[in-house]
């Protein structure tokens, strides 16, 4: 293969010196370009532009510099001829910029005015430096700054300060800032809120329906208002009602949601309160019979509910609602009083009042009305503007006190003519007798009489304790109405209840029909206990309830009764003496001993024997054929102390008409043989061959057999002889059929 030749190229020579020329030329092109460049941005630039040497003089100013200053202060001090002091600015920072370090720092003059400063080194030709400083004014953006701050400031104070809940939602899942209150709700501090995920604040569930919400928010763009259940930080349910409101961006895309939340646990249970309270308010309304009203103190003006027409019969279209019609329909003779007392109300200022006056009805008649009122309103001053009230027709019991008024003046003439009448006499009604003690217990029937307290009557046995509850009964103004009498001590203990309160049918075995209690048949007059210490302690209790108005249950039914009975009792026994050992409630005898009354025994008020003594007679014979009693009879029946009292002696006397004998003084002057004794006689005669049972019970039986004959069936006496309680004695006479 032959070789192609090399040819080798020839490059010309060129000058040296012309190159470094033309490279010298195309520098000082460049620079001055540069330089023209310089200048233009300097001019250009809207701030201060200044060149200072390392001595702090004035090498270049800008034009904009040098109008603001007013001359041109190249070649002086700088911190003397800008800034007017005599020592190196404190933002001066020569040292760093010498070095070769740019600067830039913000500055506040003297003058409240912010300066953004860029000062960088220049390095010239000669190896010496200056420094180039680039001043813009930002007083106006650092102002705004400062307001944007404060405003913001101002802003999370408010929020903190608000008792809404108020907080931010990036994303659907997260917390973003909330206020002081949302954090309070939750027990938290803020720092533990916000930008923490909702799962690591609340529990799972509260979580997950929060979040779901959240979502749906981001998602549709649009406000959610819901009420969400959310346990708070002290373990509580408490109801949160939220709006939950997106920022859209130009675009429409969510920026952030506002939340807001309101803890209405309170006002919901106070709303359902209120409407439970409204409610019973309408059924109330519903129910009531009174009329209602409301008068504008300031524009005369007054409002009447229906039933004030429907009173007074007139229909709501017949009359204006006004305070000139209510006037209007004011008896003459109540309507200046009545006028006159809401005048001086309104001026006192303060209470409620009540007046009672006649109103004229549609017919032309006059209602009774009680007019009830209150303020309920007043203006700034504290002047009555506004009176509420209710009208309630009271005719019937206006009717019932002028009759009660007339039938007490009835009453007071009736009593001081009985007094009149049994001063001196002999007897006062069924009562016989004239003595002084007598006389002192018809002053106290009057008087009993006259009121409706609960009376008790002590006496012995057969001094007429029936007689004088019956006198006080039919002297008072229930004399019209029933008087029950009941003995206490000969209810059997297993029945004393369905005696007093009665039964209904199917109560118990036995109870094939309702039966009506002794409360019942002395609804509206009076029931009178005798014996009234036999009761038991269980029974004084329901008593005491029943006659305080809280009302007795018959056996078997649950409707509660409150019957209008006066009570009067009777005992032969001292209350008082009851109460200490315990056989009567203290609460029980301050009940029925009211007014006491006490019959002297027939032994103390012997000059009424011969009234009784004629009395009787008469009451058991013809009036043409009364029998004559001895006169040495009665001397000896004036001295005998008559333990039976009033009924011993009306025995005897029957005796004495049937069977023409007295045997009182046999009975007075002779001793009771010793039980022991009888006892004897009785086994002896006539307990021969009987088994020990049978031998007790026909014994016992006889005793008290003889025991009642031998002292006129006076059972409190035999049965303090037998030692045993009266009711003990009730039970066995019912046992054994004596």
């Amino acid at each position: 293969m032959t070789k192609k030749p090399i040819c080798k190229k020839i490059t010309p020579k060129v000058n040296q010196k012309d190159t470094i020329n033309k490279q010298r030329k195309e520098r000082q092109t460049v620079l001055h370009e540069r330089g023209l460049q310089l200048e233009a941005i300097v001019e250009a630039f809207d701030g201060l532009i200044y060149l200072s040497s390392q001595d702090y003089c004035v090498e270049f100013m800008n034009e904009h510099y040098i109008k603001q200053l007013g001359y041109d202060a190249t070649g002086q001090i700088c911190y003397k001829s800008l800034q007017n002091r005599d020592s190196i600015c404190p933002w001066c920072l020569n040292d760093r910029i010498f070095k070769g370090e740019t600067v830039r720092c913000e500055v506040l003059t003297p003058k409240d005015n912010w300066y953004y400063v860029v000062s960088t080194p220049i390095c010239h030709s000669d190896g010496s430096i200056s420094k180039l400083a680039m001043i813009m004014d930002i007083s106006d953006r650092k102002h705004a700054e400062q307001s944007l701050k404060q405003k913001i400031e101002e802003q999370e104070l408010l929020l903190d300060n608000i008792q809404t809940q108020i907080w931010y939602l990036a994303n659907s899942k997260t917390y973003g800032a909330v206020n002081k209150a949302h954090a309070e709700f939750l027990n938290l501090e803020k720092k533990d809120i916000e930008y923490k995920p909702f799962h690591d604040i609340l529990n799972k569930k509260e979580a997950e329906a929060i979040i779901a919400n959240n979502t749906k928010v981001f998602d549709q763009k649009i406000k959610i208002c819901t009420e969400e259940w959310v346990i708070n930080g002290k373990g509580e349910k408490r109801l949160l009602s939220t709006t939950k409101t997106p920022k859209l961006d130009e675009n429409r895309n969510v920026e952030y949601v506002v939340c807001s939340g309101v803890d209405i646990t309170d006002y919901r249970n106070s709303e359902e309160s209120l409407r439970q309270s409204k409610k019973r308010l309408d059924l109330a309304m519903e129910a009531t019979s009174d009329a209602l009203w409301d008068l504008d103190l300031v524009t005369n003006k007054a409002f009447f509910n229906p039933c004030f027409y429907t009173m007074l019969g007139y229909k709501p279209y017949e009359m204006p609602q006004s305070f000139d019609t209510w006037k209007s329909l004011i008896h003459p003779e109540d309507r200046e009083s009545a006028i006159d007392k809401i005048n001086k109300y309104a001026k006192k200022n303060s209470g409620s009042f009540e007046i009672e006056y006649r109103l004229k009805t549609n017919q032309g008649g006059w209602r009774w009305i009680m007019a009830r009122g209150k303020i309920v309103d007043r203006n700034e001053n504290g002047t009555p503007a506004r009176i509420v009230g209710t009208h309630v027709d009271i005719t019937e019991r206006k009717l019932n006190e002028e009759a009660l008024r007339i039938s007490e003046a009835r009453l007071r003439e009736e009593n001081l003519r009985l007094r009149a009448s049994f001063r001196g006499s002999t007897q006062f009604g069924s009562i016989i007798g004239k003595s002084i003690k007598m006389h002192e217990v018809y002053e106290t029937i009057l008087k009993a009489a006259q009121s409706n307290a609960n009376v008790i009557i002590y006496g012995e046995s057969g001094t007429g304790k029936e007689l004088v509850a019956q006198t006080i009964h039919d002297l008072s103004n229930r004399g019209s109405k029933n008087f029950v009498t009941v003995n206490c001590g000969a209810i059997p203990d297993n029945l004393i209840e369905s005696e007093f309160f009665g039964y209904k049918k199917g109560a118990f075995t036995g109870a094939d029909m309702d039966k009506p209690g002794y409360l019942d048949i002395a609804d509206g007059g009076t029931l009178f206990m005798d014996e009234v210490a036999e009761l038991e302690l269980n029974m004084q209790v329901k008593l005491l309830r029943a006659i305080e108005g809280g009302g007795y249950t018959p056996i078997g039914s649950r409707e509660i009764k409150k019957p209008n009975i006066r009570i009067i009792s009777a005992t032969n026994k001292v209350l008082k003496d009851c109460v200490e050992k315990g056989e009567v409630r203290e609460d029980f005898y301050y009940r029925i001993h009211i007014i006491p009354i006490t019959i002297p025994p027939l032994r103390e008020r012997k000059e009424d024997i011969s009234l009784l003594l004629y009395h009787f007679l008469h009451a058991y014979c013809d009036d043409d054929n009364i029998p004559s009693i001895p006169e040495n009879i009665i001397k000896s029946m004036q001295s005998y102390d008559w333990p039976g009292n009033v009924r011993e002696l009306q025995n005897a006397i029957h005796r004495y008409i049937t069977l023409k004998e007295i045997d009182f003084l046999d009975i007075s002057q002779s001793k009771p043989a010793k039980p022991e004794i009888i006892a004897e006689k009785l086994i002896l005669e006539n307990f021969n061959n009987l088994m020990l049972r049978n031998a007790k019970e026909s014994f016992e039986k006889k005793y008290i057999e003889k025991l009642l004959h031998e002292h006129h069936w006076h059972k409190a006496k035999v049965a303090s002889i037998l030692g045993i309680n009266r009711r003990t004695l009730f039970r066995k006479i019912k046992t054994y059929r004596i």
